[in-house]
């Protein structure tokens, strides 16, 4: 579970929260890294090796992608469903609750060709 932080509070003069906060998307291809937060930080497609096209995560300047409500940037809870790689991500509003589900999901293997 990813320590419940205020989003302007920083841990040791650092606005980048630590790596080992941030949640792990794969498709055997490509992957993403997603900040306690919810936003996908980084991500490099079509492979690992290819060129980032999310990098906030090291210059916050560098892009983002989230899917959330507006003005909430803590999560109520972040756990991968049992047995997958599936984050699920709880936010809790003023009028409920939002739940976003993160994968990525495996397609047809592109290397037996």
């Amino acid at each position: 579970m990813p320590r419940q932080l205020d989003p302007d509070v920083t841990l040791g003069g650092s606005p980048f929260p630590p790596i080992a906060d941030y949640g792990f998307l794969s498709d055997c291809e490509a992957l993403a890294l997603v900040a306690p937060s919810g936003n996908v930080e980084w991500m490099c497609l079509p492979r690992v090796d290819s060129p980032s096209v999310f990098g906030a995560m090291l210059d916050r300047s560098a892009g983002i992608f989230r899917v959330g409500p507006s003005g909430v940037s803590v999560p109520a809870s972040r756990r991968y469903l049992p047995g997958t790689m599936v984050l699920e991500t709880s936010l809790a509003t003023g009028a409920g609750w939002v739940i976003v589900r993160d994968v990525l999901l495996i397609g047809p293997w592109h290397h037996d060709e």
